[in-house]
């Protein structure tokens, strides 16, 4: 009986896993995860779709050569989503999900601004104006409320041995001889 159960609570468990997966791939794709502004210009920036607002005008593009361009990023991204189905395993810590997440949140502005320091570095006298880079962390988001709502199981870590047969080295093998 109660293994009926556990078979049926894991499959539940799995289900549920993997609507939590596809449902990180689909924020991963369609909400935004960059705000650039520039001057007076803002885009607001996916993996399937770019907006441009400037003072005058509101544009909006999808373009599937955009996900080409985006999908390194947005499967980068998906790693904080595999992570969170890890933790809800049992195979790695909630802390070490939300670690990988805010370093996967944090990808874009590293790309972008680590060259434009080196090239500030290399050329000091060249001044210029260069966009400012925010990112949106939908997926972080996401990701902190699932586990808040429904934390993911804990496993107590005891530093004292438990185990009653003693260490390896304790044992006595005799060799017939």
């Amino acid at each position: 009986m109660t293994v009926g159960l556990k078979q049926e609570g894991a499959q539940a468990l799995e289900r549920n896993l993997w609507a939590v997966g596809i449902l990180f791939a689909l924020v991963a794709l369609l909400a935004p995860h960059t705000v650039v502004y520039y001057m007076w210009d803002l885009q607001v920036m996916a993996a399937t779709w770019m907006a441009f607002i400037d003072p005058y005008s509101v544009s909006w593009m999808s373009n599937p050569f955009l996900l080409m361009v985006a999908i390194p990023g947005a499967l980068l991204r998906l790693v904080f989503g595999y992570m969170v189905v890890r933790a809800y395993q049992g195979k790695t810590t909630k802390k070490r999900a939300i670690i990988i997440g805010i370093a996967l949140e944090l990808q874009g502005p590293v790309f972008f601004y680590v060259p434009v320091i080196l090239f500030q570095l290399a050329s000091p006298i060249l001044r210029s104006y260069y966009p400012i880079l925010l990112p949106i962390p939908a997926l972080l988001i996401l990701g902190l409320v699932i586990m808040r709502i429904w934390p993911p199981p804990t496993e107590s870590t005891t530093w004292t041995d438990n185990d009653t047969q003693g260490h390896w080295w304790e044992s006595s093998t005799e060799t017939a001889g």
